[in-house]
């Protein structure tokens, strides 16, 4: 009987030490993965300052000398302008729900009244010092619902290189300016199939919207630097990332 308690009591604490070592080893790794996390994301955001900067001085002023140190090291794997370290930055503004359109506005109404040249070089300035945000810059730049601007002859040349059906799903979720815009210059027979599309291509996701409505931008921008049309005085093609 003793011997049966002996072995009870054996597998019991093997049993209970094996339980231990898993819910130990399961926690460690979950504060090594914090600790890496949070070093990682602090590396990325001191590169993103720049390492010499005063406003990483001021991020790291008062940080714990062994984090610092730690952090520090792993500085090199971020490099500024990489899709991980632009990531982590946009995750960190995101939690703050920082909003810059009224800013992103003020751009908009008053880029074109700069000369070409100086805001060419603000632009490219700012793309490199703070390389996030950029779609939000290039929509300020110049739009889809922007084609409303373009002389008809532009509008034309743009739509001699589309596929009616990509233009039917960019149309999907533009203004009734641009609508009107594009089906004025195209002829009547055109536009009224381009219409009939419209309506019978059923419900699209924004996402398929926005590729469809990308994919004519890049075509314009393309022409634009091909010489064949002219969208204003900025030189679109060469501002839009």
């Amino acid at each position: 009987m003793k011997k049966n308690n002996s072995n009870s009591e054996l597998s019991k604490k093997l049993v209970q030490d094996s339980l231990d070592k898993i819910s130990y080893g399961i926690k460690h790794q979950l504060i090594a993965y914090v600790q890496t996390l949070y070093h990682s994301t602090w590396a990325s955001v001191i590169s993103f300052l720049g390492k010499d900067s005063m406003e990483a001085k001021e991020a790291l002023r008062d940080s714990c000398p062994v984090s610092k140190c730690v952090a520090w090291g792993m500085i090199d794997n971020f490099p500024k302008n990489s899709p991980e370290t632009i990531s982590f930055v946009e995750c960190i503004l995101s939690f703050f729900k920082k909003d810059f359109s009224t800013e992103f506005n003020i751009i908009k109404e008053n880029l074109l009244n700069i000369a070409p040249d100086e805001a060419k070089q603000m632009i490219e300035t700012f793309r490199t010092e703070i390389p996030v945000l950029q779609k939000q810059l290039d929509d300020c730049i110049f739009s889809f619902n922007d084609l409303q601007n373009l002389n008809d002859r532009a509008v034309q040349i743009l739509l001699e290189e589309l596929d009616q059906q990509q233009l039917a799903k960019a149309l999907k979720g533009a203004s009734t300016e641009v609508q009107d815009r594009i089906f004025r210059n195209m002829s009547k027979t055109d536009a009224n199939m381009l219409k009939e599309d419209l309506q019978f291509i059923g419900p699209l996701s924004l996402s398929e919207v926005n590729e469809a409505q990308d994919f004519i931008l890049k075509t314009l921008f393309d022409l634009e630097k091909k010489g064949k049309l002219k969208i204003n005085s900025l030189q679109q093609s060469e501002l839009i990332t």
